[in-house]
Parts: C-alpha cells; sequence; structure tokens
C-alpha cells in the first residue's frame, strides 16, 4: 500500500472511472454542439414539417388518384355529343373567352325564342314548339360558334406573315427557332403573340417540339399556319435555310389573303342582291297581311299552305347557303 492510503489497482480503477466519466462528457458536449448547428436545425424542422404533412399528400394523392379514374371512367361513358359539346365549349373559352359563350348562349336563347313564338302563332302545339326550340336553339349555338371561330381564325391571318417577318429577321441574326417563337409571342399582339407564347411556354418547359406544334396546329385550324408547322418539321427533318423557307410561306400566305379579299370584293355584289332577293317574300307577306289578312289566312292556318310555307322558307334557306358557299374561297 503507498504512502497516501491507496493501493496501485485503486488508482488505477479511479483514474479508468474518471477517463470514462470524461469521454462520456466529451461525447455529450460534441452531440450537443452538434444537434445546435444550423444545419442540424434546418434537417429537423425539415423532418417535423415532412411528418406534419405527409399525411395530407397521401390522402390529396389518393383523392387526385380517385378524381382521375372517376373522370376516365366518366369521359368513357360519355356519348360523342357530350365529348363534341365539351370540345367546343373549350374552344370557344380559347378563343374568346368568357364574352364568346355569352354570344353562343345569346344566339341559341334568340332563335330559340324565335321559333317557339312562331310554331305557337302559327297554331302548333306546345310539344312541337318545344322540339322546335331545342332545334333552334342548337342551330343559333352553332352560327354563333361558327362566327366566334370564324372571326379568331380571321384575326390570327391578319397578324401571322408579322410573325414570320419576325421570325425570319431572328434566324438570319442567329437567333434559335425556339427563342424566335417565344419573341415573336411577347412582341406581337393577341390572338398571334397568345398562341406564340403558349407554343414558347411549352418548348421552355421541355415539350417536344413536333408534338407542340401540331397541338397549336389544332388549335387554331388554319391551313397557311398547318404550312408553317410542316416548313419547321422538314427544317428539321432535312435541314436548309429556314429563313429562305419562311419567307417564301410569308409571301404565300399574302398572296392567298389578297385572294380572299379579292374574291369576297368581286362576290359582293352577288351576295347582297341574294339577301335582298331573300327579303322579297317577307316583304310581300308583311304588305299583304298589313292590307287584307284574309290573302293570308290560307297560308296560316291550314294545314295545305303551312306546308307550303314551310318548303318556301326551306327552299330560300337552302339558296342562301348554296349562294353564301359559292361566294367562299375553298382553303
Amino acid at each position: 500500500m503507498s504512502a497516501g492510503g491507496l493501493a496501485p489497482e485503486d488508482i488505477i480503477a479511479a483514474a479508468g472511472f474518471v477517463g470514462v466519466v470524461v469521454v462520456a462528457l466529451g461525447y455529450q458536449a460534441i452531440r450537443s454542439a452538434v444537434a445546435d448547428s444550423p444545419r442540424a436545425r434546418m434537417r429537423q424542422r425539415l423532418l417535423d414539417s415532412v411528418s406534419e404533412v405527409a399525411p395530407a399528400i397521401a390522402a390529396g394523392v389518393a383523392e387526385d388518384a380517385a378524381a382521375v379514374m372517376q373522370r376516365r371512367k366518366r369521359l368513357g361513358e360519355d356519348t360523342w355529343a357530350a365529348r363534341a359539346l365539351s370540345a367546343a365549349k373549350e374552344q370557344a373559352e380559347h378563343m374568346g373567352g368568357v364574352a364568346a359563350l355569352r354570344w353562343i348562349v345569346a344566339g341559341a336563347l334568340l332563335v330559340a325564342t324565335l321559333v317557339v313564338a312562331g310554331l305557337l302563332w302559327l297554331g302548333q302545339s306546345v310539344w312541337l314548339a318545344a322540339a322546335g326550340g331545342m332545334v333552334g336553339g342548337a342551330i343559333g349555338a352553332g352560327i354563333a360558334f361558327r362566327v366566334v371561330v370564324t372571326r379568331y381564325r380571321t384575326r390570327f391571318l391578319q397578324g401571322f406573315p408579322d410573325a414570320l417577318d419576325l421570325m425570319i429577321r431572328a434566324v438570319r441574326a442567329g437567333v434559335p427557332v425556339v427563342q424566335a417563337i417565344i419573341a415573336a409571342g411577347r412582341e406581337l399582339p393577341d390572338p398571334v403573340g397568345r398562341e406564340f407564347r403558349m407554343m414558347g411556354d411549352s418548348l421552355r418547359l421541355g415539350m417536344d417540339a413536333q408534338e407542340v406544334m401540331e397541338q397549336a396546329s389544332k388549335r387554331i385550324g388554319v391551313p397557311d399556319f398547318r404550312f408553317f408547322v410542316v416548313c419547321l418539321q422538314l427544317q428539321r427533318e432535312t435541314g436548309g435555310p429556314l429563313a429562305d423557307t419562311l419567307e417564301n410561306l410569308s409571301a404565300i400566305i399574302r398572296s392567298r389573303r389578297e385572294v380572299r379579299l379579292k374574291t369576297r370584293a368581286l362576290t359582293a355584289q352577288g351576295r347582297a342582291a341574294a339577301k335582298i332577293i331573300a327579303l322579297v317574300p317577307f316583304v310581300v307577306m308583311g304588305a299583304l297581311n298589313f292590307l287584307g289578312g284574309d290573302y293570308m289566312e290560307v297560308l296560316f292556318h291550314t294545314q295545305r299552305g303551312q306546308r307550303i310555307l314551310w318548303l318556301a322558307l326551306g327552299l330560300v334557306f337552302t339558296g342562301l347557303l348554296v349562294i353564301n358557299r359559292m361566294s367562299k374561297l375553298e382553303d
């Protein structure tokens, strides 16, 4: 035993114990320091936030999956008429927004009201008037839809050559085609600028260029834009000077527009004469009814007269359609 009263083995045991305590305290201090570091705190907050929102995310994914499956099932069960109406609604919203839908609804209500009032005035039954109103509403909506689409495409054709000229200058300056499309969407007014912005956004998101162009061609529905899509596809596959090709296409589109305007000017007199001639029977009927109603009673209040009246209306309407078709230039 040493002078201090402790054996050597006791000293070694005490030193070992103190060493273990010091190591444990050091480990705990290091662990606390690491846990209190900014990176550790950020990681812990991230884990806590993920653990909190994980159930909500899982529930949302499940709801989205169920909604997608239900929508697919509903689309599979829908008839072709429902799908056509949905596609027409989306096209009208794209080309004219909410105002276009209002015009279509107003056209349907106007024609339906006129048809119902006319049939009731002729003494037809309520059921026949209701059926006629439904048919008339569908016809009125179709006419209004065609007007909206035609106006949109006409405005697009008016500004499309300017978009081609801008792309020609950009390509000749060494700008890539995608950047030229984005620049056209940024610089040009709607509807041309809007369509090119949609294409530019899709291309920047990494979508295939051919798919983007095909979707735009279907959405716009203009043959001149289809020529533009074909030119870009051929240039991608075969190469060659894109600026010269676009310049020739711009000249062709401008000449096609001039031909349309000349055709409309040359057929203006014939179209006006056709409309005047179509109004003559109604003016004569109104005059005879005003001068003496007995002359027109046979047309409105007898079965044979009503058949003659419907036949006359059908012939006048068919004649107007034929004249309108002949006066238009086919694309």
